[in-house]
């Protein structure tokens, strides 16, 4: 009799060994996936980031390049009038 009762004890306690492995283990792949989300977004945004700088530096460049356009006509154009006419304007 003795025997027996301590076969079951010993069946339960390994089944409730094995169900907190399985909550560990489910405990640790529901971390692992939300690292990975985590991660993914983190990712993301920096992709965002970097295209946003890029953006700025292709306006940054076009308002130099057109500002060069701008001093060029500026610098024709006073060229073109006499020393009296530059002081003037």
């Amino acid at each position: 009799m003795v025997e027996i009762e301590q076969v079951e004890l010993n069946r339960k306690q390994e089944e409730r060994e094995s169900q907190r492995d399985r909550e560990q283990l489910e405990l640790y792949k529901q971390k692992e996936h939300e690292d990975k989300e985590r991660a993914q977004e983190q990712m993301e945004i920096g992709r965002k980031n970097e295209d946003k700088q890029k953006k700025r530096s292709r306006q940054l460049e076009n308002i130099i390049f057109f500002c060069r356009i701008c001093d060029r006509r500026r610098t024709n154009l006073l060229g073109q009038l006499s020393p009296h006419q530059r002081y003037t304007h």
